[in-house]
């Protein structure tokens, strides 16, 4: 059986379309809640389909788990929707950095809706970037600010330096919007005065672009 867990930090930040996802899969499958929940049992048959580094970190090791980009790709029966030729950045999550297989399953489902991504550093392997949560920064006099701070992660510096850090990465967007498959790289983009917009976002057509 499939199982979909949402992503807390996804339904917070985006909830109208964590409840679009949600109401498309429930025919399909069953709805978890948090993946650090006590009470979390899955079956060894079982298949936790997920949008999150994290859900995927602490589910891996006791169940089959793969991208809800997969799934969909799965989906012969699926409608996408057609962005006529939208070009777009990609914005890889570090925590996938060794996971080619979401990476490029990102970005076969923005060839089937007809949006073209524009090759950026930091993307694939080179990953480097969750937004708050881990990002090298590029500047070297905002790197040694930061290494002010010691061990501090970046989430913890005072709010404008994390802005200032979020700025060095959009400084490499070539493109008007930038999309995201993680809600972290997100609210980062977002944060460096960026355009950003969710993968599910565009799949379910809840933000205009």
């Amino acid at each position: 059986m499939f199982v979909y867990y949402p992503s807390c930090t996804f339904r917070k930040m985006l909830p109208d379309t964590a409840k679009a996802v949600i109401d498309y899969l429930k025919e399909d499958m069953a709805i978890a809640g948090c993946c650090r929940a006590k009470n979390v049992t899955l079956e060894e048959s079982d298949t936790a389909v997920v949008i999150c580094g994290s859900c995927r970190t602490t589910l891996e090791n006791s169940a089959k788990v793969i991208s809800l980009w997969e799934y969909l790709l799965s989906r012969k029966d699926f409608i996408w929707p057609d962005y006529n030729g939208l070009r777009v950045n990609v914005q890889d999550c570090w925590r996938n950095r060794e996971q080619p297989d979401i990476m490029n399953a990102v970005r076969e489902i923005l060839k089937k809706m007809n949006i073209k991504s524009i090759p950026v550093s930091g993307s694939f392997s080179e990953a480097d970037f969750c937004g708050t949560l881990h990002y090298e920064v590029k500047d070297k006099e905002l790197e040694k600010r930061i290494m002010e701070y010691g061990e501090k992660p970046l989430y913890e510096l005072p709010s404008e330096l994390q802005a200032e850090a979020m700025r060095d990465r959009v400084k490499a967007y070539n493109c008007e919007w930038t999309v995201c498959d993680c809600a972290c790289c997100l609210a980062g983009v977002q944060m460096g005065g960026a355009k950003g917009v969710h993968l599910l976002e565009l799949i379910f057509q809840t933000k205009e672009v």
